[in-house]
């Protein structure tokens, strides 16, 4: 028997060692790529403008790098308008503003109204808050914490039928999250 060759390992021995390799390349160095970089490159292979390459085209093409960087994490910019606000549409140009319970929103110029939804409220006011203080986002725990919520429940189950999800609350990093706004 072949110590050296993984075949010969038992699955336990298999599994364990795959996800060491896993764990090294989430907790070890990864190659940091701002998406503006991105957006400007594809936008010059596509023949289009930087704010119309999707997420799905950069997701995409980001993925072609894997194999020669393992570890890879997109460093998200800012919000690019798309188009100028027109005078008939008054909140078009508002990328973010809220009530004070964080019920109402305005998100790209989009009216949201998160009075059904319990947590979502919270979970939005804690990271607007982060933002404020210069966090570049917070752990699920964190939220948790800070928002009052239970210990039960998916961070986008507070969010199915908002259409926030994804949008304003984005990723910034393995179980993180953060508004995906201008810093205030």
């Amino acid at each position: 028997m072949d110590d050296d060759d993984p075949r010969e390992w038992s699955p336990l021995h298999q599994e364990v060692a795959a996800f060491k390799k896993i764990k090294e390349q989430i907790d070890g160095p990864q190659e940091r790529i701002p998406e503006s970089l991105v957006r400007r490159t594809l936008a010059e292979q596509y023949g289009c403008k930087p704010e119309e390459v999707t997420l799905e085209q950069i997701h995409f093409e980001v993925s072609g790098l894997l194999p020669f960087y393992p570890a890879i994490r997109l460093i998200p910019s800012r919000p690019i308008p798309v188009d100028p606000p027109s005078p008939d549409a008054p909140l078009a140009h508002v990328v973010f503003s809220h009530s004070p319970t964080y019920q109402k929103l305005v998100f790209r110029g989009n009216e949201y109204d998160l009075t059904q939804h319990k947590y979502a409220p919270e979970i939005v006011r804690v990271l607007h808050e982060s933002l404020k203080d210069g966090k570049a986002g917070l752990t699920t725990v964190q939220i948790r914490k800070l928002a009052k919520l239970p210990h039960n429940g998916k961070m986008y189950d507070w969010f199915r039928g908002t259409g926030l999800w994804k949008n304003l609350v984005v990723t910034a990093g393995r179980d993180t999250y953060r508004l995906d706004i201008p810093n205030p």
